[in-house]
């Protein structure tokens, strides 16, 4: 089975119902029921708000927004001096 065919890529990322997944995968058995066994080891609880990104340290005296604004003008400035040496 090759899972980057079109088929399997749908575009979709959420939780497909059982109907959908044998849609998908019904002529693989083996996927089906070794998916529902995974599914039982599993204790997830996905909550349905809340903001949930990494928090990452920022310099005293900036926010987060300055922060980034410096890291990618500092990174685009190196990337535009090594395009320019390469030539």
């Amino acid at each position: 089975m090759i899972l980057t065919e079109k088929k399997y890529i749908l575009g979709k990322q959420y939780f497909k119902s059982q109907d959908e997944m044998q849609d998908l995968f019904g002529d693989f058995p083996d996927v089906l029921s070794n998916t529902l066994e995974i599914a039982k080891q599993c204790n997830l609880s996905i909550e349905p708000d809340g903001y949930f990104l990494p928090e990452y340290p920022v310099p005293d005296g900036q926010d987060f927004d300055t922060h980034l604004k410096s890291l990618v003008e500092e990174s685009l400035g190196n990337l535009i001096l090594n395009l320019i040496r390469v030539r």
